[in-house]
């Protein structure tokens, strides 16, 4: 054990003597907060940064629109055909100016003190509404229809308890905090940027030693070669930990000084899983099960997400361990570990079916969409958090495994 130590201690020296490993925590950081401003670009262009103010100004538009419409039909000027048509327009944006009116009375009550008074009311109607959903017999839908429209009665009704019981304000429907932001780019972190950085830093754990020939002085010592591996591969994952930790850091920052940091103690879903059932015509309809699910805060949902990713990428961190291992050269190495997440990727895109799919570890690469259900829904198969963690933890096994096998009958002396 004291040896194997020795190796890590040795291991891990050499890395952070090294520019690579410098170059690629700066190049996280850049990027992280690239990935957040450009998201922050997007969301202030096509994404109202005040939600009442917005809709005070669309109530304005339609209100001189009608006024326009109306000086227009008193004075008569059009024909008798026009002035038939202008009064069902000016009738229809009455109706929508109606509408609006009550959205943004809503949308101001949400705002203020009264808040929890219009709760208690939405979760009296949802009772009512869901006391009416059981006793309709409701023929025109199957089966799976009505059981997944009763369970997304069930989701908002305990979404709304949570609300009263914690004495939390919901958000206004569509209103961006920096948790949201953080969600909404988890996907795109988890399953591109970071695999691309730790393959770069990764990639020439082995073969950037054996192809400069140091690996040679490293062997003729008293250690096994399976300490030696298994040194290196240790120290691997220490600093994709490290690495990981640093990019989603950074991005959590920005995030927090670019966006609205309330929503913190917003409910999530965890521990949604699903059933599936057959429509009418013969589509898969998901049904997801919320009595078994919980809701925890935003912000446990977010870290927890993060040390869920932080253990993805050891898998893929594994897996471009063992490319390291097999071939020479770093950059073939690292051509090679690229492609396998690129294409996992693309079939994860094109084919989306985890009946089979469920077993390559790109599906895996954002674990917080298991714990949510989300990656269930979307893949049309139950794939819960412990099928994620297994299937990366197979991955991650049988990678060392076979770098171990190789590493120790490839003839390195004599090379």
């Amino acid at each position: 054990m004291r040896k194997w130590g020795y190796v890590f201690a040795n291991e891990w020296m050499k890395l952070i003597h090294r520019r690579r490993f410098w170059i690629t925590l700066l190049l996280a950081v850049l990027m992280s907060i690239a990935l957040s401003g450009t998201l922050y670009q997007w969301e202030k262009e096509n994404v109202s940064g005040n939600l009442i103010v917005e809709m005070k100004q669309r109530i304005e538009m339609y209100e001189q629109n009608l006024r326009e419409k109306k000086k227009e039909l008193s004075e008569g000027t059009s024909e008798e055909a026009n002035l038939s048509d202008l009064k069902n327009q000016i009738q229809l944006e009455e109706e929508i100016l109606e509408g609006l009116k009550k959205k943004l009375h809503r949308m101001q009550q949400l705002k203020s003190s009264d808040w929890d008074q219009l709760t208690k009311s939405d979760l009296m109607k949802l009772k009512q509404t869901m006391e009416k959903y059981q006793t309709d017999s409701q023929k025109e839908i199957s089966e799976a229809n009505r059981e997944s429209q009763w369970q997304k009665y069930r989701a908002q009704q305990m979404e709304l308890q949570y609300h009263l019981e914690r004495d939390i304000p919901p958000l206004l429907p569509g209103e961006l905090t920096a948790w949201k932001a953080m969600n909404q780019l988890m996907p795109l972190a988890s399953g591109l940027f970071l695999p691309m950085l730790l393959v770069i830093l990764v990639a020439d754990m082995v073969s950037g030693e054996t192809s400069s020939g140091t690996m040679k002085l490293l062997l003729v010592r008293p250690v096994s070669r399976v300490k030696i591996l298994l040194g290196k591969w240790a120290v691997s994952l220490t600093a994709t930990a490290l690495l990981s930790l640093c990019f989603f850091a950074t991005m959590l920052a920005v995030h927090l000084l670019l966006y609205n940091p309330d929503g913190a103690n917003q409910p999530h879903f965890v521990n949604v899983d699903y059933i599936f059932g057959m429509g009418k015509e013969a589509q898969i309809v998901p049904i997801p099960l919320f009595e078994e699910a919980l809701l925890i805060p935003e912000w446990q949902y977010i870290m927890g997400s993060m040390l869920l990713t932080v253990f993805a990428m050891m898998a893929v961190a594994s897996i471009t361990f063992l490319c390291s291992t097999v071939f020479k050269s770093p950059m073939i190495s690292s051509g090679v570990a690229l492609a396998m997440v690129i294409l996992g990727q693309t079939l994860l895109q094109q084919v989306q079916n985890g009946k089979w799919m469920f077993w390559l570890f790109s599906v895996h690469l954002n674990p917080g969409s298991n714990w949510s259900g989300e990656l269930s829904a979307a893949m049309d198969a139950s794939l819960p958090l412990t099928t994620g963690i297994v299937v990366l933890t197979i991955w991650i096994g049988v990678t060392l495994l076979a770098s171990l096998l190789y590493f120790r009958k490839k003839d390195i002396l004599n090379a």
